[in-house]
């Protein structure tokens, strides 16, 4: 007798979900600015920001997260975040909402006192 698995956890999808990429931070202010206007970027657009390794979707679509570390220097007074989210299809890019938790010196010193378990 074998054992069923049926467990939602035993299942999962074989294909990538998304990639990383690091970018130049104009990319990020256009990400703003397209949040905006409710607007999108062309492939080739995007594709221009990606110093290397883009993946071009082809007829799929995929979640891109980018990281821009010179944001902040860049764009000191605008609210421009280093990392963004972006629907990437054939047709065009689009900026999608991400939340990010800040990296907090109150947990890392719970962690080390042991308050706090991982």
């Amino acid at each position: 007798m074998k054992p069923e698995r049926r467990h939602f956890l035993n299942f999962g999808d074989v294909r990538p979900g998304g990639l990383w990429y690091r970018v130049n931070a104009d990319l990020h202010a256009l990400w703003y600015l397209s949040q905006r206007r409710m607007t999108e970027l062309t492939l080739a657009g995007f594709r221009g920001f990606v110093t290397s390794g883009f993946v071009s979707p082809g007829r799929n679509t995929y979640i891109a997260l980018t990281y821009a570390p010179d944001t902040v220097d860049r764009f000191p007074d605008a609210p421009v975040p280093d990392l963004a989210a972006w629907h990437v299809a054939g047709d065009g890019v689009t900026p999608l909402d991400i939340e990010c938790e800040p990296r907090s010196s109150e947990t890392h010193s719970l962690l080390r006192t042991g308050r706090l378990s991982t």
